[in-house]
């Protein structure tokens, strides 16, 4: 099964596979498009359960995670998660 890369990056980015320690930042930058949710009504704020299930589900190998996969972005000059 091809997967991307765990670790890949650009001159300014950085993108990895995601870990359980980086659930809150993703979960507060997905909570920070609520404003989404005039345009998507399928849109809800979810609770941290549901970014730690699919963290976890991202951290599987091979065919049980259905080829999902999870990654972060963030800049390589501060090392912030963006995305």
């Amino acid at each position: 099964m091809r997967r991307f890369p765990a670790i890949w990056q650009t001159d300014r980015l950085q993108i990895e596979d995601s870990s359980l320690a980086d659930t809150p930042q993703l979960m507060k930058i997905f909570n920070a498009c609520s404003y989404v949710g005039k345009w998507d009504p399928t849109f809800q704020i979810e609770p941290e359960e549901t970014f730690t299930e699919l963290v976890t589900k991202s951290m599987k190998e091979g065919e049980e995670n259905g080829r999902f996969q999870l990654q972060i972005i963030r800049q390589q000059a501060s090392q912030q998660i963006i995305g």
